[in-house]
């Protein structure tokens, strides 16, 4: 079941209720989830990743980890007390 990148909450299976959710692919190796409390607490983060999924690998690879990319986000996020 898909889950929340950030909290770990399960994506819930209701229609009206998945759509507020943010989810994207594009060039990650598997589909990113973010709940709508997650979503609202971290903008940047969740606008950085999906940014990211938009650009191309520069290996040459045809997928980005996005284990990889979201660790990457994270470390270079202030902390909540320097936004």
């Amino acid at each position: 079941m898909a889950e929340c990148e950030l909290c770990g909450r399960p994506v819930p299976d209701e229609p009206m209720k998945k759509a507020t959710w943010e989810w994207f692919t594009g060039y990650f190796d598997r589909t990113m989830h973010f709940c709508p409390s997650c979503k609202t607490r971290n903008p940047h983060l969740v606008r950085r990743l999906l940014n990211e999924s938009r650009i191309t690998p520069e290996d040459g690879a045809r997928k980005k980890s996005a284990t990889g990319a979201i660790d990457a986000a994270m470390s270079d996020a202030p902390a909540a007390g320097e936004r």
